[in-house]
């Protein structure tokens, strides 16, 4: 059941602290966004046939679709003709001057993801390069043979017929072949929308979005309801925290504020709250540990899922089988294991060794003022994976077990030689009497999410052997302006 928008009073001073806190925006609106500027959203037939009286009794998924076109295409131009018209003629409420003077202030800028056609955005000086029209544009048309060809709408006029709400002009044609043309939008039904415009502009959308992911992001989303839920989604799975405006559909933001209002009358209280009544401003620092905080919650959140699931599965599959005590093990396996902690010990003073000598290398670059290396990481990922005579070797997946991340750059302290044995731990035979290396130790100990589990001490028995993938990585700055590598080493 959807609560009903009585049970939540507005929070304006939340949203409002929320959008201080941003630096990155991402908007997404849908039909009820423009409804404050006079345009219907129609929700159902009924509220289809409150805005067109001429249609009662037809539905709007049959109306609004390709086959209308063709079947009866001054009925099909009377809709959408009316529609072009209406959005030309009214003007952008005062909302969309809210929502752009906060986006312009964004210092990792905005995008727009609207599932309207009305191309009021654009109208309201959004920048085209940030707009995401999902469904594309009534402003643009297409021609509704097989020629492939979309052009600009801007010559179109015509004359509806306010009592049948068919069009009394001449039907645009399209200027490549002559045949009819259609409004470049998605509509029911449709497999011959052309959307390459509106393509181009949702990978700038995803680019932009993976720009941002490790920024304050918020989305803004109004008027978006659920029955097509496509802006809904977008804004819940890009953006934490969410700030949802909506009279109707009211279901609250996971993480963020709901407003049960219209857009216009959600956006002017956020944008007069007066700053004196509202906590003080996190410093850059303190957001920048609470937006890293959260991104801990959620990953974790989702291993804690993915995990019960894991569990679920398993325990409908399978007996839980007993667990090795170490007194079970074999004087073979005890040697096993004592020769893997052998290999891994070998292996920490390799490693070691290339972290020192390639971080030599590259100190003397970093110091080098005519050099544009200005820092670098070296990093060394380890696979472990299982025997090829183990009862889950799968000749079509490469049968990792787990794997450790570590990192080359300041690795005189991994082949440190200490013991890291585990003194709670009982071990088998004279495991318990020779010293444990780090990597072994982390191997049994430590579990650092799904893909970097712990192992037990039998589980290492599987593994027959290591994949070591080293990378270096530099990093520089190039000036954009210049074209020059910028220098700050050399600036302090």
């Amino acid at each position: 059941m959807t609560p009903s928008s009585s049970v939540f009073e507005p929070d304006y001073a939340a949203a409002a602290q929320l959008l201080a806190n941003a630096d990155a925006l991402l908007i997404g609106a849908g039909a009820g966004m423009g409804v404050d500027s006079g345009l219907p959203a129609f929700r159902g037939n009924h509220g289809f046939w409150t805005a067109y009286p001429a249609y009662q009794g037809q539905s709007f998924a049959d109306l609004a679709c390709p086959q209308t076109f063709t079947a009866d295409p001054e009925l099909a131009w009377g809709f959408y003709g009316h529609r072009l018209n209406l959005y030309r003629q009214r003007p952008s409420h005062a909302g969309f001057a809210i929502l752009r003077r906060w986006a312009e202030a964004m210092p990792h800028g905005y995008f727009v993801m609207t599932s309207n056609v009305d191309g009021h955005f654009h109208r309201a000086g959004f920048a085209p390069e940030r707009v995401y029209e999902c469904h594309g544009s009534i402003h643009y048309l297409q021609c509704h043979a097989d020629c492939m060809a979309t052009w600009p709408a801007d010559a179109v006029q015509l004359d509806i017929d306010p009592q049948t709400c068919r069009t009394r002009s001449a039907l645009p044609r399209c200027p490549h072949c002559g045949a009819l043309a259609r409004p470049n939008l998605l509509m029911f039904y449709d497999g011959d929308w052309l959307g390459a415009r509106y393509e181009a502009q949702r990978r700038r959308y995803q680019t932009w979005l993976r720009s941002v992911q490790n920024r304050r992001l918020v989305a803004l989303e109004l008027g978006a309801g659920t029955t097509i839920a496509t802006v809904r989604r977008s804004c819940e799975s890009s953006a934490w925290p969410l700030i949802r405006i909506n009279p109707q559909d009211t279901e609250p933001a996971h993480q963020g504020v709901l407003l049960p209002v219209g857009a216009l009358a959600g956006l002017t209280p956020v944008s007069q709250h007066d700053r004196d009544d509202r906590r003080p401003l996190m410093t850059p620092k303190q957001r920048d540990v609470m937006t890293s905080l959260k991104r801990q919650i959620r990953l974790l959140e989702n291993h804690y899922r993915h995990m019960k699931r894991q569990i679920r599965v398993l325990s409908e599959q399978f007996e839980e089988s007993p667990i090795i005590e170490a007194g079970d093990f074999t004087p073979a396996e005890v040697d096993g294991l004592v020769r893997l902690n052998q290999r891994l010990s070998s292996l920490e003073h390799y490693l070691c060794e290339v972290g020192q000598q390639e971080s030599a290398r590259l100190d003397v670059r970093v110091a080098d003022p005519n050099d544009p290396l200005d820092d670098y990481e070296i990093d060394a990922t380890l696979y472990f994976a299982m025997r090829e005579n183990d009862p889950d070797f799968d000749d079509r997946d490469d049968n990792f077990m787990t794997q450790r991340d570590l990192s080359l750059k300041c690795a005189d302290n991994l082949a440190d030689d200490i013991d890291h044995h585990e003194t709670y731990m009982e071990f088998p035979g004279r495991l318990n009497d020779i010293p444990h290396c780090w990597l072994f130790h982390d191997l049994y100990d430590h579990c650092y999410g799904l893909e970097q589990p712990a192992l037990s001490l039998q589980d290492c028995l599987r593994v027959g052997w290591i994949w070591v993938d080293i990378a270096i990585r530099h990093q520089s700055s190039l000036d954009i302006d210049t074209g020059e590598w910028l220098q700050p080493k050399a600036q302090t």
